[in-house]
């Protein structure tokens, strides 16, 4: 059986480290492939070779993206947008994973189609339980529609 995908939008390389790090200290890397674009045009680059890929790629699109919003190139809201205008990608659940703190942001996040806001926390503990809490729920017990 193939893993379920999750694709981790991260241009902070201590960040990329410290998720490969808490998906495998918790075993996420197990039933999870993590795939990493670390900007927007490779995020959506990836997406579109998936979304112009033959019929038996197509269930190769990740069940879940982690976006953080300060990126190089396209920030954040751009790429979320994309994904959102895109028939292949609109319904993937997106879940922004950011240090952001702004209100603006967290509203501008929802209003463009977030499916989630959390903020990353400092502490590598507490930032292991919240990867895992975001990918049990949205790996594990979320329903998505069908494509």
């Amino acid at each position: 059986m193939d893993k379920k995908k999750i694709l981790l939008i991260e241009d902070n390389k201590d960040d990329i480290l410290l998720i490969q790090r808490a998906f495998h200290k918790i075993k996420l890397s197990e039933k999870f492939e993590l795939i990493i674009a670390q900007d927007g045009n490779r995020a959506l680059s990836y997406l579109h070779d998936i979304d112009n890929a033959s019929v038996s790629q197509q269930g190769k699109l990740p069940m879940i993206l982690l976006l953080d919003l300060n990126l190089p190139r396209l920030n954040g809201f751009e790429i979320l947008q994309r994904i959102r205008s895109n028939e292949k990608t609109k319904l993937i659940p997106v879940i922004v994973f950011t240090s952001s703190k702004e209100d603006q942001d967290i509203t501008k996040s929802y209003l463009l189609g977030a499916n989630s806001y959390v903020r990353k926390p400092i502490d590598s503990g507490k930032f292991t339980s919240i990867l895992q809490q975001i990918v049990t729920y949205w790996g594990d017990v979320n329903e998505i529609p069908v494509k």
